[in-house]
């Protein structure tokens, strides 16, 4: 009886309990009738960079200009019944339906454009309780769980730049810490200084710095010096990328050309001085060809040989050739202005000095190339000399002991110096007749080809010996002794070519200073008329003026010192020129045709010499008829009794010298 009635108790309880649940008394979130509404989420979301919450859910608002960033709060609901939403509590502040944002249904409740008076800080976002309507009645939600969202305002975080993998200045940290507020931009190690090899920088030698990322390897880039919405502590680490191609022989190594990322890149491209513990020595041929504008290359002292092609048609390149001894056949051929040096094109490192080791210059090795410098290095001293006066200028130095066939043709240098004590060789005898083409020589055997610097139009001065030396606190460029041989072409059509000029503070012009031995072919000649090219002094030490040396070269004077060793004035070799006397002294083997062939100023020519010249008939065929050759006075009768020379020849009178030219003319 008692069990029977324990039953009967427990069934009206239970159904007293399921009656209370259907009516409109207080209902928690953790209500699950799916005919119910109930509570599903809450997102604060940033009005100007949209949600960027961390792992917690927290989300961080920028501050910029002192004012911190509106705000929008979005409520999410499972109500599937669709009963209509009347009020939310959100920070124990009740919203009406009617001030929910643009967007809200009864599903989602838009907050738009929230504010905060903070600063910096941070505070919390909940809300509390929902009052909906089912259609007959009106009920209540009430939140307890899941319902708030911490906000950062202006939060600050630490951003590690991990340079392990550079290549680390002694005593430098492998890492460093930047500390950067939400929405501001990490300052990160400056990409030319994770590129570049000088002191305090982090280059890495083949290598091009490729950025930062999140992981050693893999991981996402990180776009260091741009504004990051960063919500959390980060490590960034270093990477880069081979910038160059090489091949091995097992003994050294060659550079064979650029990767995709040396391609690319518009930082200095340095080669390194080893690779796989083999030191680097070549950069092989057409390795840089045609790689694009605007390189920059650094060599290591390793690298001996710049092979064939190996930076033709880079324009507007800057190199450092560190300690090259060969430059090969056309190495940089067609590349426009060329920066000599390292750093960049506006820095007052660009220097004019092909280094100090060189040896060989090959075949068309700068052909229609040139530098553009700021100041030149001074050979035996620790610093640099700077003047505007020595822009586009090459010096070559003592060291070179080969010079290839239009080497520099037309260049677009300014300036020619050839630095004194030249190597180059001093022995003429290996020079020889061209014998497919009479009056030319043939240059094979000799340490420089013809047409050196042919058709260089902008050439003004050509020092074929110079040093520097000291006036008062001033360093400046002097004459010297130097090159001992011009080619045939060597200046050929260098139509701005000028007289020698002391009167600045580094003088301009052509200047043939003592140990010049050879003048070749056409060496100075034009194909017209040279008008700025008018005065010529030749040394002491000249034996050899070739055939049309000065041909069309506007000169009004020239001058052979008494101690002259000339042996030979060579065919034409004044042909069209403009002087009305020369003196010639001691000329011993040739008087060639016609040297002065065309020249119709002519009027005196005093042959000096104790020797009897041969004389290539018919010698005087254009003279004007009022040229007069003057000997001395005891050589007359040598001349005059010497089957190739004559009292007279044609019209023009072969004369003693000792008289005087009035005695002459009227005689």
């Amino acid at each position: 009886m008692k069990k029977i009635l324990l039953i009967t108790v427990i069934s009206i309880a239970a159904v007293c309990f399921a009656l209370a649940g259907c009516g409109g008394g207080n209902q928690s979130g953790g209500e699950n009738n799916s005919a119910k509404l109930t509570f599903h989420s809450i997102r604060v979301i940033p009005a100007l960079n949209g949600l960027n919450e961390d792992s917690e859910g927290d989300v961080c608002l920028q501050v910029s200009n002192n004012i911190t960033e509106n705000y929008d709060v979005e409520i999410n609901l499972n109500n599937a019944a669709g009963y209509t939403v009347n009020s939310i509590v959100v920070n124990d502040e009740e919203i009406a339906a009617e001030d929910f944002g643009k967007g809200s249904d009864n599903n989602t409740i838009y907050l738009h454009d929230r504010k905060t008076a903070l600063k910096e800080g941070e505070f919390t976002v909940t809300v509390s309780e929902v009052k909906y309507s089912t259609g007959s009645e009106s009920r209540k939600l009430t939140i307890t769980s899941d319902n708030t969202v911490t906000v950062r305002v202006n939060p600050t975080f630490t951003v590690v730049f991990d340079m392990s993998a550079s290549n680390l200045p002694e005593g430098a940290e492998s890492a460093q810490e930047v500390t950067v507020s939400y929405g501001a931009t990490p300052r990160a190690p400056l990409d030319a200084d994770m590129n570049g090899t000088a002191e305090g920088q982090y280059g890495v030698a083949g290598y091009i710095f490729a950025g930062w990322y999140t992981e050693p390897d893999g991981g996402e880039k990180f776009e260091a010096n741009k504004s990051y919405l960063l919500y959390t502590d980060v490590t960034v680490y270093a990477r880069y990328a081979r910038a160059i191609k090489y091949s091995s022989d097992g003994e050294t190594v060659t550079i064979t050309g650029l990767t995709d990322e040396g391609k690319a890149t518009s930082f200095d491209i340095i080669i390194p001085a080893e690779i796989d513990g083999l030191p680097v020595t070549t950069i092989g041929r057409y390795a840089f060809s045609s790689v694009g504008s605007n390189k920059n290359f650094v060599l290591p002292a390793s690298v001996k040989t710049i092979d064939e092609g190996a930076f033709q048609n880079c324009v507007d390149m800057m190199i450092d050739l560190g300690s090259v001894e060969i430059i090969g056949r056309a190495a940089f051929r067609d590349c426009g202005t060329i920066y000599l040096g390292r750093g960049n094109k506006n820095s007052t490192q660009r220097v004019a000095c092909l280094p100090s080791t060189l040896k060989e210059i090959g075949d068309y090795a700068f052909s229609r190339s040139g530098f553009d410098v700021t100041r030149i290095y001074i050979p035996g001293r620790d610093n640099y000399l700077y003047d505007n006066g020595l822009e586009k200028t090459v010096i070559i130095p003592a060291s070179v002991v080969k010079i290839g066939k239009y080497a520099f043709r037309e260049s677009l240098f300014v300036k020619v110096l050839f630095e004194k004590g030249s190597a180059l060789s001093s022995d003429v005898s290996v020079i020889t007749e061209n014998k497919d083409n009479e009056g030319y020589y043939d240059y094979s055997e000799y340490s420089i080809g013809e047409g050196v610097f042919y058709g260089s139009t902008s050439l003004t001065t050509v020092f074929t010996g110079f040093g520097f030396t000291t006036s008062g606190s001033q360093v400046i460029v002097a004459a010297d002794f130097g090159l001992p041989v011009i080619t045939d072409y060597m200046f050929y059509n260098c139509t701005s070519l000028k007289p020698y000029d002391r009167s600045q503070t580094h003088p301009t012009g052509v200047y043939l200073g003592e140990g010049l031995k050879w003048i070749g072919a056409l060496a100075f000649a034009s194909s017209a008329g040279m008008t700025n090219y008018t005065l010529q002094s030749f040394p002491a030490s000249l034996e050899t003026i070739g055939m049309q040396a000065f041909a069309n070269v506007s000169l009004t004077s020239v001058s052979f010192p008494t101690e002259s060793k000339l042996k030979t004035l060579g065919d034409w070799c004044f042909q069209e020129t403009e002087f009305s006397e020369i003196t010639i002294y001691n000329l011993s083997s040739y008087y060639g045709k016609d040297p002065f062939w065309g020249n119709l100023n002519i009027r005196t020519i005093n042959l000096l010499t104790h020797f009897l010249p041969a004389y290539s008939v018919p010698t005087t065929t254009t003279l004007t008829r009022y040229a007069r050759i003057y000997v001395y006075a005891d050589m007359l009768a040598r001349f005059r009794s010497d089957g190739n020379w004559s009292y007279k020849v044609g019209n023009y009178i072969l004369t003693d010298f000792s008289r005087s030219a009035t005695d002459l003319m009227c005689a």
